[in-house]
C-alpha cells in the first residue's frame, strides 16, 4: 500500500511509549492537482487529511493535527481551475482547528509563462490568501513560508523579509526550532 508518512510500502516509524507530542504538522509537496477532482492527485491530497487526523486521533494524550504545510506545486499550470479544486479538496476535508500554510512553486507560474498578459499572483491572492509569504506562531512555534519571487526562478527580492521574519522568530525564544518551508529544497542540502 501507499502511506503518506512512510512512502511506498514503507511503515510508519514506531513511537517510543514516553513520546509526549505538543505539535502535529505534515508537509507535502508537488501535489500537481490539475481540474479533475476525482484525478489520482486529488485522491492523494484528499488522503493526506484523511491519514493525517487518523493517525493524530490514535495517541492518547495529544490528539490534535494542528497544520498543514503545502510547499509549492499544489497546481499543475496554476490555472483558475486547479486553484478552484485545491480549494475544494482543502474544504471538504480540513477541520477549523488545522491552519493551512501555503507557498507557491514554479508550477504556479506556468500559465503566466505561457501567457504574458496573465498575473500570475492573480489566481493564488484569490483563491489562497492574499500574500504569498507566511509567519504564524502554532502552540508557540514560528512557521515561516515563502514563495517564489516575480520570476518564479528565485527569493532575492524576498531576502530582507526572511531576514526580519527569522530575527522576530528567534527574538521570541531561541530554544525552539523555526520551522521555514518553500517550494525548491536550498542548494546542497
Amino acid at each position: 500500500g501507499y502511506s503518506l508518512f512512510g512512502g511506498l510500502g514503507k511503515e510508519l516509524p514506531v513511537t517510543p511509549d514516553d513520546f509526549e507530542p505538543i505539535l502535529r504538522f505534515t508537509v507535502c509537496s508537488d501535489i500537481h492537482l490539475n481540474n479533475k477532482m476525482n484525478g489520482k492527485n486529488s485522491k492523494r491530497y484528499a488522503s493526506l487529511f484523511e491519514q493525517s487526523y487518523e493517525y493524530s486521533k490514535n495517541h492518547s494524550t495529544y490528539n490534535s493535527f494542528d497544520a498543514v504545510m503545502v510547499c509549492g506545486d499544489f497546481t499543475e499550470e496554476g490555472l483558475e481551475s486547479e486553484y478552484k479544486v485545491f480549494n475544494k479538496i482543502t474544504e471538504d476535508n480540513i477541520k477549523p482547528e488545522t491552519k493551512l500554510l501555503v507557498c507557491m512553486g514554479n508550477h504556479e507560474f506556468i500559465e503566466s509563462r505561457n501567457d504574458e498578459s496573465i498575473d500570475p499572483f492573480a489566481n493564488y491572492y484569490k483563491y489562497v490568501s492574499e500574500e504569498t509569504e507566511t509567519h504564524e506562531i502554532i502552540n508557540g512555534y514560528h512557521f515561516i513560508g515563502i514563495s517564489y519571487a516575480d520570476n518564479d526562478e528565485n527569493f532575492n527580492e524576498k531576502l530582507d523579509w526572511l531576514d526580519e521574519e527569522l530575527k522576530k522568530a528567534t527574538a521570541d525564544n531561541k530554544d525552539k526550532p523555526v520551522f521555514v518551508f518553500q517550494h525548491p529544497h536550498p542548494t546542497l542540502t
